[in-house]
């Protein structure tokens, strides 16, 4: 399958050298997804045509008395059912913040979201996975979606110009998502987080359609610790206000603890969802967070 995957045309969103060393992951979800299409993956399910025996389970009522094992039955006077494996493909979705404030930092938020987000559909690709890419501010802007052949400079080309401008809202995006494309899967969020007030109300759309979300909280080392003294003007990069600044002796402190604050509530919206949370520098190394961190996660696996 790889050696019909167009080679990328952009090194700077993803690199042919990443592209031989993705070949060995696949992204997983920590469960299936009921309708999913014939693939690579294998799935538990209850049933038999056209599936591989996979182990045995005690009956329950509402099981399937045609899956009961009547040889067990005779041996050991013990009723239990066959369990059966098939294949069926993931549905991949990568949820990208296209909003203004994505343009901070060097390298900025959007070319590190967009590398990830390369990265996260290059391995879709590889694994014949259903995969999309979708845009977003305040709505769904534009969407790259692909269940035949692979078409990586395409994606490249989507990815560049997806330009960061506008605001964040997630509620309207979400919700846009989710009456687009109904059937579940995993959904990769790619965003700052800083326009958060309503994510809670967002995930809603999300959960509903139950799917398995993993987040991944893009900061640049700046607005960690962006060295505040004296007077400075502050900017909002989405809304174009600018707000003057006297730096007194604990400014640095307080904007360390509000920082903290807002990343733990994020963080606890995410888990009462039981979703993955993941708080990641645009410094660290792409490979370390494809190879080791979704990894230690349970988001990829070795092929």
């Amino acid at each position: 399958m790889a050696d019909t995957i167009l080679p990328a045309v952009d090194e700077e969103i993803i690199a042919t050298s990443l592209m031989s060393k993705l070949n060995t992951l696949a992204l997983m979800a920590p469960r299936s997804f009921p309708g999913s299409s014939a693939g690579k993956r294998m799935s538990r399910v209850r049933g038999s045509e056209g599936m591989e025996f996979a182990d045995h389970k005690e009956y329950s009522p509402g099981d399937d008395f045609r899956n009961i094992d009547w040889n067990v039955y005779a041996r050991l006077d013990e009723l239990v059912v066959k369990n059966f494996e098939t294949e069926e493909n993931l549905r991949i979705y990568v949820l990208l913040d296209s909003s203004a404030s994505m343009a901070f930092g060097d390298p900025s938020k959007e070319i590190v979201s967009k590398r990830i987000a390369a990265a996260l559909a290059y391995m879709g690709f590889v694994s014949e996975d259903w995969t999309g890419v979708f845009s977003f501010t305040d709505t769904i802007r534009d969407q790259f979606i692909t269940t035949g052949k692979p078409k990586l400079r395409i994606l490249t080309d989507f990815l560049r110009g997806a330009k960061p401008e506008g605001k964040t809202n997630f509620v309207e995006a979400f919700k846009a998502f989710s009456i687009q494309q109904a059937r579940p899967g995993l959904a990769f969020i790619l965003s700052d987080f800083w326009a958060a007030e309503k994510l809670d109300e967002a995930l809603k759309f999300l959960a509903y359609n139950r799917f398995c979300i993993a987040a991944l909280h893009l900061l640049d080392p700046l607005e960690e610790d962006p060295g505040i003294a004296g007077d400075m003007d502050v900017c909002d990069l989405e809304s174009g206000e600018t707000v003057p600044l006297t730096s007194r002796g604990d400014t640095a402190e307080q904007y360390q603890r509000l920082l903290k604050q807002h990343c733990g509530r994020v963080a606890a919206t995410f888990a009462a969802y039981n979703a993955t949370y993941l708080k990641i520098s645009t410094r660290d190394n792409l490979e370390h967070l494809l190879f080791n961190t979704l990894k230690r996660n349970r988001l990829v696996r070795q092929r």
